[in-house]
């Protein structure tokens, strides 16, 4: 008898510390939708302050790219964005950090937003797209040439140069049309 009490303590005990960590969870806005059944894609930018913004210096990046640590990072870094000093006022940067937060990678059901957090596993939340296992991945095969020493690309950040429909959320791959050299084949 003492040893079935005692199952049935460790059990209550173990089952109060998950509902503490989803609560906790919760508590710090992270809903967890990334392991939930998802949709194609990413969920495309749907907010005119980003999108004039940021978007009006570079693409507007949907916030699904990047777990919500990324977007408070970024947020919290303006005075040296990139090595550029954006002034903001504080009630666009209120409304752009909800948004990012709101919409990040935890709280996504897309596709892309739930590969990138599998990928990110225990490492610090990354401060570029770039740096995601899954850009990595998805992006391994392209030579230098092909962005960097292409006047059309550029850089990896130029996401519309070659996704022909970023700006709608989808970056499939028979979408992608690299200037310079057509469209790409894995």
């Amino acid at each position: 008898m003492k040893s079935i009490v005692k199952v049935i303590s460790l059990g209550v005990f173990l089952s109060m510390g998950v509902v503490a960590n989803a609560t906790a969870d919760r508590e710090r806005g992270e809903d967890l939708k990334w392991n939930e059944t998802t949709r194609a894609g990413i969920a495309p930018v749907d907010n005119e302050t980003y999108l004039q913004e940021c978007g009006s210096c570079h693409f507007a990046y949907p916030p699904g790219f990047l777990p919500p640590q990324s977007w408070e990072k970024l947020m919290g870094s303006m005075h040296s964005h990139f090595g550029e000093n954006v002034e903001l006022s504080k009630s666009v940067r209120g409304t752009l950090y909800n948004y990012l937060l709101n919409n990040s990678a935890v709280r996504s059901n897309f596709e892309y937003s739930n590969k990138i957090m599998q990928g990110l596993g225990n490492n610090p939340a990354p401060l570029r797209i770039t740096e995601t296992h899954y850009f990595i991945r998805k992006h391994d095969e392209l030579t230098p040439q092909m962005v960097a020493g292409n006047p059309e690309v550029v850089s990896f950040s130029n996401c519309a140069a070659c996704h022909s429909k970023a700006s709608e959320g989808s970056f499939k791959e028979d979408e992608v049309v690299i200037p310079g050299y057509g469209r790409y084949e894995d």
